[in-house]
């Protein structure tokens, strides 16, 4: 079982943390990941040293990225990363949800109040 687990952690490095490829070439099941995942903190405490280095080299994809100019990436770590400055879409939503609550009917209110009920 053990070495299942070593070489299950060699391979989600290897391969960015991809659980389906990972668990297909030790042989398991994706359940016994998720079982050894709960029940073996060791095993639990790779996986997140795992998963947070995948979010490393991410980042630094992304910023690579900014740095050549590419605008979509700029705008998504602005979307992501400034949204205490504004760079967000959701007040257009919320505005929009706020209009059309003000154009209802107190029946169309209640009726909604009562489908959250």
């Amino acid at each position: 079982m053990e070495a299942k687990k070593e070489k299950l952690i060699e391979l989600l490095v290897s391969n960015l943390g991809n659980i389906s490829e990972a668990t297909k070439a030790v042989g398991i099941a994706r359940k016994t990941y998720y079982n050894w995942l709960e029940s073996d903190q060791d095993f639990a405490e790779s996986v997140n040293h795992i998963n947070e280095l995948v979010i490393d080299e991410v980042e630094h994809h992304l910023m690579t990225a900014i740095r050549n100019g590419n605008v979509t990436a700029q705008i998504f770590f602005l979307k992501t990363k400034a949204k205490h400055r504004g760079y967000v879409e959701r007040q257009e939503i919320i505005n929009s949800v706020v209009k059309s609550v003000k154009e209802m009917s107190d029946d169309e209110l209640y009726a909604i109040i009562q489908q959250c009920n």
